[in-house]
């Protein structure tokens, strides 16, 4: 099956009982400058999502104008029910992207 929907990331931020999460949330509106995107989600017989994909604008700062570019990312799912093994990589290796942008809104 094939859904579309769009997130409303105020609505999120709303009904998330945890505070990290709403931080985190907020965080990604006030650095992106979105607070709503489309997403399409497909769904296999059993239940399981297969295909996520979603379409952000983001808005790149070009002299008095701003140039609007739509950043489109799909993950397939596979393998269910597979052990895994995920490294953590190291503190030096890891970046907040607050801070490549800076205080100011991307959009």
């Amino acid at each position: 099956m094939h859904y579309k929907a769009t997130v409303d990331l105020r609505q999120l931020i709303a009904t998330e009982p945890d505070a990290v999460a709403r931080e985190s949330l907020q965080r990604a509106i006030d650095v992106s400058g979105i607070s709503t995107y489309p997403v399409e989600v497909w769904i296999d017989a059993d239940g399981y999502l297969r295909r996520m994909r979603i379409a952000i604008p983001a808005g790149v700062p070009a002299g008095t104008q701003t140039n609007v570019a739509t950043v489109t990312m799909t993950e397939e799912l596979s393998n269910f029910g597979t052990d895994v093994q995920v490294a953590v990589p190291p503190a030096a290796s890891v970046v907040d992207v607050a801070d490549l942008a800076g205080s100011r809104s991307l959009q």
